[in-house]
């Protein structure tokens, strides 16, 4: 309440259109945050509510929350996502699809990487240079990896004519969930070049080359949750490709007094 408060008067207006939670504290609770948060939008004092830097499951539970008990549903997730960063998609783009809160990138250039103006063994101006010796998780972009990666965008960008920075924003802004993203232009001309990226479609090829050189290994649950395992479940066929109706309910006898159901494919 007090840090709203603090920041109508800073931004010297009746309300805030979107407000953030930037980060989880481990210890309130996560009914108590909600109820706060949709105190503060019947009060008039913000329109919107979102987090960052949450666990999936702490999201999970605030929508439910919300839901079941009437309050202003989140409408924003702002995560960290780029070519380098991908590791949100097995948890967040369901949740995107599932509840109806857009993902919003937080560094979708990697604090510069994906910029262009870094070469392997060439770390020199820029934020990058600032935070890379900063023990911060965040920043930790110089690896093998992703030096692989920045060797196939820039390939790309030459292909298509476009800079490094519009390739890598138009590949988030196309990933499933996300509506918009955060840019962190600093010059007049990198805002124009960063905007660039909304007037070209990345063709679907190029696409998949950028899916592919940036494809994160998934650890479990996730590979759970893949074709691999899925079509094992449903008679070889992944599930994706299962067309409408596929499964239907069949009654199969009775436990005691109980109903008993199984599953059967057409």
């Amino acid at each position: 309440m007090n840090a709203v408060h603090a920041s109508l008067e800073r931004l010297d207006t009746d309300y805030i259109d979107l407000y953030y939670v930037h980060g989880w504290d481990r210890i309130t609770p996560v009914d108590e945050v909600m109820r706060t948060l949709d105190d503060l939008v019947r009060a008039g004092k913000i329109r919107h509510v979102g987090f960052s830097n949450i666990p999936g499951w702490y999201a999970g539970c605030a929508q439910t929350l919300a839901q079941w008990r009437g309050f202003e549903p989140v409408c924003a997730l702002q995560m960290q996502y780029s070519l380098v960063e991908r590791s949100i998609e097995p948890e967040y783009t369901d949740f995107a699809a599932s509840f109806g809160a857009s993902i919003v990138p937080w560094s979708p250039l990697a604090s510069g990487l994906l910029s262009g103006k870094y070469q392997p063994g060439k770390i020199s101006g820029g934020r990058l240079e600032a935070v890379i010796d900063a023990g911060h998780p965040a920043f930790q972009h110089v690896t093998e990896r992703n030096w692989s990666i920045v060797s196939e965008l820039e390939e790309i960008a030459t292909e298509l004519g476009r800079s490094m920075s519009q390739v890598a924003l138009n590949w988030v802004i196309g990933r499933p969930g996300v509506l918009g993203t955060i840019i962190g232009a600093t010059r007049i001309e990198q805002l124009d070049d960063n905007i660039g990226a909304l007037q070209f479609e990345l063709p679907t090829e190029l696409r998949q080359r950028l899916d592919d050189v940036s494809q994160p290994p998934l650890t479990y649950p996730a590979w759970y949750w893949t074709d691999l395992i899925q079509s094992a479940m449903y008679g070889g066929v992944p599930v994706g490709d299962k067309p409408t109706g596929y499964f239907k309910p069949i009654h199969v006898g009775t436990r005691g007094k109980v109903p008993v159901w199984d599953v059967q494919s057409k």
